[in-house]
Parts: structure tokens; C-alpha cells; sequence
């Protein structure tokens, strides 16, 4: 189903284009290396292609992935984000990959860190031309923030999961995101965010699965804007727990949260200089809720 298709409002093209990264071989999809690879070209072949991003695999699974690739080679690049998790053990396989890739190119890194000293190793081994996304741990990340900027990287955080204590609390994203735009890091979001707004959902696609309250990427995306615009801790914390479709307008020039507007401009430069993008392991989800809001009704 093709919710978003053009013609939108210019406003939603500067808040969520290209903002999608799918991740459909991780959980809670799942999926198999053949039908993720497949999913994604159905939907580079659609209308709702400007939403998304780019394709995110494991490292280790760069080799499978050719093999799978092979009819689509023809196509305008791939792009691929390559989620590293031994980096020693998985750099040569990425830069193999780029040296004979046809169709396809790894242009980003996502790693996991939990120190300066991952931090600075990973410098260490830098490949040229790829971006480099660090995840960092929430707690006090400014310090780890401002090295990883320093180091010419991004910053990755992680803004759910499968357990409810994976999903971080609204004081403490809000705490991330005004640290990243005070040092002027770019970042990405990872896990949780499926869904436009705030809401109490299952964690996963299981019958039994555990019920937690998740954020959503409208919520996340706009919270930054509004770091971005100055606005006050409390509002910021305020729009990330918003639950009201109904509070959110997309305009010709900008969006409305409760009679408050961020310019197009600044949603732009929000994207550009801020979030650039989450994953998620579903691509249709995240496009299909959120045609109502963009739409109005």
C-alpha cells in the first residue's frame, strides 16, 4: 500500500526524506538475507522510495549479501550501512567488499562503543569515504560525544528495544540529543521507532510478546528541531512523550506542534546537522502510520 506518495507537503519532504534506514535482517523482523534484499528493491521501485535509506546488514554477512545482490547489479548504487561487530575481524571484509562491489557500496559503519579507548581505536583503523556511526551509552555523553566528533565520526543512539528496559527514559534521550547539537554531531536513532508517535506497543511481532512504551520517530525527529530552536527542557521533553496525532500538522512551510511551528529551513538543517536517519526493521510501518498525521485527515 502507497500511503505518501507525491504529492506531499514540502514540509514532510524536509523532515523525512530519505530518514528510513532499512534494517529488516535484524529483530524483531528477522527477516531472511533473500527477502530483506528483495523488500528493499520492491520499495526503491516505488513511490515511497524518498523515504528511505539506506540498506543496514551485518558486517559479517557482507559475502551473503553479494550473492543475494547479484540480479539487482545493474541497478544505480546500493547504499549500505554495515553494523560491525568484531571491528578487527570485519574491517578487511567491508573494504574487500568496496574494492570489487558492483552495484552496492558500504558508505557507512554503524559501531558499538563503550569507552574513549573504543573510540580512538576505531580512529585508528579508519576507512576513507564510509561514515562512521558510533554508538554510545547514554549516560553522560557529552564527554564520549566531543571525542567522537573530534574523531571526524557521528554518534548512534539507541532509542529502544525488545525488553522494556532497553528503551531509554524521555529525561534521558533529552539529555542526548541537547548534548549532540551542542557539540555539532550529526547522529543517527536505532530500534523502537516503527512507529510515528508515542505509544505503548508490543516489542515484538510475537503473540505473547511484552508491551512497552516506545517512542516515536516524528517525536524524536521534532524533540531535535526544537533542541536546534532553543526551546526549553521541559517542551523538548514534552514533545517526546506526545501521544496526540491530532497535535502535529505538516504545512506548505513548516510543521505545527500545539500552535508552535519549526520552519522548513530548520527541519532541513535539523536533518542535515542532526538525525540524520533511523533504523528500522520495517520499512512500511513507519510510512504507512504516519500518512494520516502528514495528510491531516
Amino acid at each position: 500500500m502507497t500511503v505518501l506518495a507525491p504529492p506531499v507537503p514540502e514540509s514532510a519532504r524536509a523532515l523525512l526524506g530519505s530518514v528510513v534506514d532499512y534494517a529488516g535482517l535484524f529483530p524483531p523482523t528477522s527477516a531472511t538475507m533473500g527477502d530483506a534484499v528483495a523488500h528493499y528493491a520492491e520499495e526503491r521501485a516505488g513511490a515511497d522510495r524518498w523515504m528511505l535509506g539506506r540498506f543496514v546488514l551485518p558486517a559479517a554477512r557482507l559475502a551473503e549479501f553479494k550473492a543475494v545482490h547479484a540480479p539487482f547489479a545493474g541497478e544505480p548504487g546500493w547504499r549500505l550501512s554495515a553494523v560491525v561487530g568484531d571491528l578487527d575481524a570485519e574491517l578487511p571484509g567491508i573494504v574487500a567488499f568496496n574494492a570489487h562491489a558492483r552495484g552496492a557500496i558500504v558508505d557507512a559503519m554503524e559501531v558499538k562503543t563503550s569507552s574513549a579507548a573504543d573510540v580512538r581505536h576505531l580512529a585508528s583503523m579508519r576507512l576513507a569515504g564510509v561514515d562512521v556511526y558510533v554508538e554510545v551509552p547514554l549516560a553522560d555523553p557529552e564527554p564520549i560525544l566531543r571525542l567522537v566528533s573530534a574523531c571526524g565520526f557521528f554518534g548512534k543512539v539507541r532509542t529502544g528495544g525488545v525488553t522494556p528496559d532497553g528503551i531509554p527514559t524521555p529525561a534521558a534521550l533529552a539529555q542526548f540529543l541537547a548534548a549532540a547539537v551542542r557539540v555539532g554531531l550529526p547522529f543517527k536513532c536505532t530500534a523502537g521507532l516503527h512507529h510515528p508517535l508515542r505509544g505503548d506497543y508490543r516489542l515484538t511481532y510475537a503473540a505473547d510478546a511484552p508491551v512497552g512504551t516506545l517512542f516515536g520517530y516524528l517525536n524524536v525527529l521534532l524533540a531535535t528541531a526544537a533542541v536546534r530552536a532553543g526551546w526549553s527542557a521541559g517542551d523538548v521533553e514534552a514533545l517526546l512523550v506526545e501521544r496526540d496525532g491530532d497535535s502535529v500538522t505538516f504545512g506548505a512551510s513548516g510543521v505545527a506542534w500545539r500552535g508552535r511551528v519549526i520552519g522548513n529551513h530548520a527541519l532541513e538543517d535539523t536533518r542535515a546537522s542532526s538525525l540524520r536517519s533511523f533504523g528500522s526493521c520495517s520499512f512500511r510501518e513507519p510510512v504507512d502510520e504516519v500518512g494520516a498525521i502528514v495528510r491531516g485527515r
